[in-house]
């Protein structure tokens, strides 16, 4: 293989190791959403890992895992026929009910004092 064929290949394994970073904003920044919902956050946004979420052992390494790489993985995993601004605009409907979802859970375990 000559040079200039070389680099090229190289070229074009680099661009498809950045197109995901390219395309989707959210990428890099922690998903909240993935980290205090993996269960139902990844079985949605078609991450088939996340049904793994559901056993108590495997949890908090998947919500560890989906804070860090979730949207990466939604937009990946999920066949997503929208623009980037409905991706990113869903992703924050995820990140509000998340929130929601985290206070209520800690409201009921104050409550009922659920040790």
């Amino acid at each position: 293989m000559n040079e200039t064929t070389k680099d090229v290949v190289e070229e074009i394994v680099e661009n498809e190791e950045n197109k995901t970073e390219e395309k989707i904003p959210l990428v890099g920044n922690f998903c909240v959403a993935g980290f205090f919902m993996p269960h139902f956050w990844g079985i949605c946004n078609g991450i088939k890992i996340a049904w793994l979420a559901f056993i108590p052992i495997v949890f908090p390494f998947l919500a560890f895992y989906f804070g860090a790489e979730g949207y990466r993985l939604a937009y990946e995993n999920k066949k997503w026929n929208v623009s980037i601004e409905e991706f990113c605009a869903k992703q924050k409907k995820w990140l509000i009910g998340s929130i929601i979802y985290a206070i209520v859970v800690v409201a009921i375990i104050v409550i009922f004092n659920l040790d």
